[in-house]
């Protein structure tokens, strides 16, 4: 059984003008798709950045909302803060990186986990997940800071 964790960045690169086919490829081979509850309004705010009008605004929340369904969605809560506090602290990468890494240590292994931000890959690799690391042209940081 195949579980594929999405960050926001992977997540992300589901949508046109962020990404290719891979993760997209990925997710089709996977037994479970699983995201952190961090992932949604990351993902809906960059999207929402780039909407030109109400239509594409509402075409877009649409395609979130569907999307979503087909995931399995980690609560983050204290047990989960405090674990992702301790892994940006201890290897140096930003707090939103490091909840989503969090949540995805409560699920079972072998767990396959998917970025576009290779800065929280060691700090995967530790927890024991297989990493996948996606290489795009722009990166997931500028896409989650657009």
């Amino acid at each position: 059984m195949m579980i594929l964790a999405l960050d926001s960045s992977a997540a992300l690169s589901l949508f046109p003008g962020y990404g290719d086919d891979r993760v997209q490829a990925l997710i089709e081979e996977a037994d479970d798709v699983v995201v952190s509850a961090l992932c949604r309004p990351e993902v809906s705010v960059v999207l929402d950045e780039v909407v030109a009008d109400s239509l594409s605004a509402q075409r877009i929340a649409d395609k979130v909302g569907r999307l979503w369904e087909t995931f399995w969605v980690v609560p983050v809560d204290g047990e989960c803060l405090d674990l992702a506090t301790d892994l940006a602290v201890s290897y140096g990468i930003p707090l939103s990186p490091a909840i989503h890494l969090a949540a995805f240590d409560r699920i079972e292994r072998p767990l396959r986990f998917v970025t576009l931000d290779g800065r929280q890959a060691a700090a995967a690799a530790d927890l024991g997940f297989e990493v996948d690391q996606v290489k795009v042209a722009r990166s997931a940081h500028e896409m989650l800071q657009a």
